[in-house]
Formats: C-alpha cells, sequence, structure tokens
C-alpha cells in the first residue's frame, strides 16, 4: 500500500486550516458577520433603528454607520423579515467606500412577499470590506 506523502498531508491540514478561517461567523449582541475584526466588530458600526411599513406596501428600515477603521470601508447589512418567529424575506443594503470615521445614514425601502403578514424586522448581519 502506497502512504499519503507528508507534503499532502500537510497541504490538507494548511488547506483546511484556510478554510475555516474564511468561513468565520462571529455574532455580537444577535448580529452576526463574516468580518474577521476582533479590534472593531462590524456590528458595532451599526444602529439599527427598526422597520416601518411604507405609503406604498413596502417595508422601510433606518440605520447609522460609522466606520472606526482606519481605511475605507464597504457594508453590507441584512435585514430579515419576520411573521413572529417564521423568516419571510430578507433584503441587503450595501455601502460603499465610506471613509474613516465618516457617518452614513440608511432609509432602505423592500418590496417584501407577504408584506401585510410582517410583524417586525430584525438586522441580521453586518459585513465590512475593505
Amino acid at each position: 500500500m502506497r502512504h499519503f506523502p507528508r507534503f499532502w498531508s500537510l497541504f490538507l491540514v494548511l488547506a483546511l486550516a484556510l478554510l475555516a478561517s474564511a468561513c468565520r461567523y462571529d455574532e455580537v449582541d444577535g448580529v452576526g458577520s463574516r468580518t474577521a475584526d476582533d479590534e472593531f466588530p462590524p456590528q458595532l458600526d451599526v444602529e439599527f433603528a427598526g422597520c416601518e411599513p411604507g405609503a406604498l406596501g413596502q417595508w422601510d428600515a433606518r440605520a447609522t454607520v460609522v466606520n472606526p477603521t482606519d481605511a475605507p470601508a464597504t457594508y453590507e447589512l441584512t435585514v430579515g423579515f419576520y411573521d413572529g418567529d417564521v423568516r419571510l424575506a430578507q433584503r441587503s443594503h450595501w455601502i460603499r467606500e465610506l471613509r474613516p470615521a465618516e457617518t452614513a445614514e440608511i432609509d432602505a425601502g423592500w418590496w417584501v412577499e407577504s408584506a401585510d403578514r410582517v410583524t417586525h424586522c430584525r438586522l441580521l448581519t453586518v459585513n465590512r470590506f475593505g
């Protein structure tokens, strides 16, 4: 029987470690992120004000985002829309190239299927790139 070369064993271990770090998922106060930043978790960059039904049947969400890092960053915020404990939909909003210490006010509107069944929404994830 042929033995598995040591090189391939090391390669497999390194590949699995890299994959595990790329798949990192952290939660802060129930909000998730795939951004690996222990010093400035991106969830703390966002103050989520909530959602309310819009005049045309859409759902509007409001939030404030501040970039605490020393480089421009792009953010992805994902909001879930619920009927009790059942998630009916989720939508994402992007903020591109927010400069260091800059603040962005978000007032986003989304069309959601079964909008009349939505009882509440919540911020699900915040990812920061850059």
